[in-house]
């Protein structure tokens, strides 16, 4: 795995992402986690335990019918008009405080960057000097357009010769790019512990994004009443605290998981946060437990109605239970060694579907083919016995299949956290970087232009253009808007350069700092790219330039 993660120092990013952009990823819905045994060791069936659930036929069901009505209304929480363009959409996630953020710590981590080290003749940094909001629109705009014109390096989108694209050259130099992407942040170094101490976070680099992104998320969308709650992986290879394996991941095996509660429905993303370890902290109740009250609470999809989705990892008798008091239904797939499950419903035949009862919930065991040695668990507190007919095409021709209406509610709203990542993937530049937090930055940023689209696709309705249409119209508002107001020399008018320029030859000056005390002549062969003075790179946070 070591030949695996080594990478080239000298170059900042690197491709490992060959397919094409229409490749559609699959995921499994039931997954086991190598890395974090995280099951609820507390839910674990005791086999001394007697089962609280009663066996039922189908007609014998007894259910207090829909206590909970759904007090919500799904509804869009702006008031914009169905004429309004992408760009309207995409400023309702990406707001005027955002960029000014990621401005300000981007210029602060360049002047920090220059002025720790002495930057060597042929570095790009010499040539530096601070970004602006409109540029990082247009950073922004670049790395979109990469996620959806797909090249193997970084170096190949400003190749020349028959295989150039010269809108990339049109929006940036190579150098300028690939300081900004080398600079990029969004918090201060300053506020970030180191690994060795004992308030290090491992998420602090990305948490103002991440709040930033939760908070939007809720501000503009009011979701529907079925919620699916499930795991997100960020594909990284880097070393982390926070990085996990996951064996039966088809897409990526390494990378940092997020929790997700997403609409089933339109796969909106509506809250999430960062997995950070199996040393966190977790309740009597288990992770699983943990994570579902976690993300509801946080998201306030509390005592609303709402139906919540989970697969088994989640799923217990205890949770169940909790979100009942809670006005709150679930269903999910649950495991056989949980407790409370009886040993009747581990034993059924092929075809077979048997009920239990424990109050207010229902548990399903069915098993539909013979391959399957073990029935399918399930439990729910808002479903019936009943059948539902499912008209299945193969070779060609049409088959009706009957199956418990529970598994076919399951199977229709479970999968929004997995059809959203599919909808992430499908125009996301997947390049490594030699920092975790970057890939992780930059998905949530993706994952915010995917949240605008689902919001503009809900307003316009039928009418709404493909996804592939909508960004390419936010790069372009922000490609014509940057090239307008760009100079040949890429410095923003009232703004001031900053950055050392090396002089030709053997030239020296006085630096402009040190050589005033004592009257003590210091001489560098670099000057401030603004005044054009003598200085030394570590004088640089010193000097003032009165360009």
């Amino acid at each position: 795995m070591t030949s695996k993660r080594k990478m080239n120092s000298t170059v900042l990013t690197d491709s490992n992402c060959d397919s094409n952009d229409d490749d559609v990823v699959s995921f499994k819905k039931r997954r086991i986690n190598v890395i974090d045994n995280s099951d609820s060791d507390s839910d674990i069936q005791n086999t001394r335990h007697t089962s609280k659930y009663i066996r039922i036929m189908e007609n014998e069901y007894n259910h207090n019918g829909n206590p909970f009505e759904f007090v919500e209304r799904s509804r869009l929480q702006h008031h914009l008009p169905v004429s309004s363009k992408p760009i309207v959409y995409f400023n309702l996630s990406f707001t005027d405080s955002l960029w000014a953020m990621m401005v300000q710590e981007t210029n602060r981590y360049a002047k920090e960057l220059i002025s720790a080290s002495i930057p060597n003749s042929k570095s790009r940094l010499i040539d530096w000097y601070p970004v602006t909001v409109l540029e990082m629109k247009a950073f922004l705009a670049v790395l979109l357009e990469m996620g959806i014109t797909r090249k193997p390096t970084i170096y190949s989108y400003w190749a020349v010769g028959s295989r150039a694209i010269p809108w990339f050259s049109k929006m940036f130099s190579r150098n300028r790019f690939q300081n900004i992407l080398r600079c990029f942040h969004v918090i201060d170094n300053k506020k970030c512990f180191p690994p060795s101490h004992g308030k290090y976070d491992a998420c602090a680099k990305f948490n103002p994004i991440l709040e930033h992104a939760n908070q939007v998320f809720q501000m503009h969308y009011t979701p529907q009443k079925m919620l699916s709650i499930d795991e997100s992986l960020v594909e990284t290879l880097c070393h982390s605290s926070i990085t996990q394996y996951l064996p039966n991941k088809k897409h990526h095996k390494w990378g940092i998981k997020f929790w997700m509660l997403c609409n089933a429905v339109s796969k909106y993303c509506i809250s999430f946060y960062c997995y950070r370890n199996a040393k966190s902290k977790v309740s009597k109740n288990g992770l699983g437990y943990d994570v579902v009250e976690k993300l509801l609470q946080d998201a306030d999809c509390l005592n609303k109605g709402h139906h919540i989705y989970v697969d088994n990892f989640f799923t217990s008798n205890a949770l169940a239970k909790f979100l009942y008091t809670k006005n709150t239904y679930i269903t999910g797939t649950i495991r056989k060694n949980r407790k409370d499950i009886p040993s009747e419903a581990k034993q059924v035949k092929v075809g077979e579907t048997k009920y239990f009862q424990n109050g207010e919930v229902l548990l399903c065991a069915h098993r539909e083919k013979r391959s399957s040695k073990n029935p399918v668990l399930l439990i729910s507190t808002e479903a019936s016995t009943a059948n539902a007919t499912v008209v299945k095409k193969r070779y060609g021709r049409e088959r009706e299949k009957t199956k418990p209406n529970i598994i076919h509610s399951y199977n229709n709203f479970m999968g929004g956290v997995d059809e959203s990542d599919k909808m992430l993937y499908t125009y996301l530049d997947e390049r490594r970087t030699l920092k975790y937090w970057k890939k992780v930055t930059f998905n949530i940023i993706s994952r915010m232009v995917l949240n605008s689209y689902l919001l503009y696709k809900e307003t316009v309705g039928r009418q709404a253009i493909s996804r592939l249409q909508y960004t390419s119209n936010i790069i372009s508002k922000i490609e014509d808007e940057w090239t307008r107001t760009r100079k040949d020399t890429c410095i923003m008018k009232g703004e001031k350069p900053y950055g050392l320029e090396k002089l030709p030859g053997r030239n020296l000056r006085r630096c402009i700092v040190c050589s005033t005390k004592n009257n003590v002549i210091k001489r560098s062969n670099l000057i401030c790219v603004g005044c054009k003075k003598g200085l030394h790179p570590l004088c640089l946070h010193k000097h003032v330039c009165k360009f």
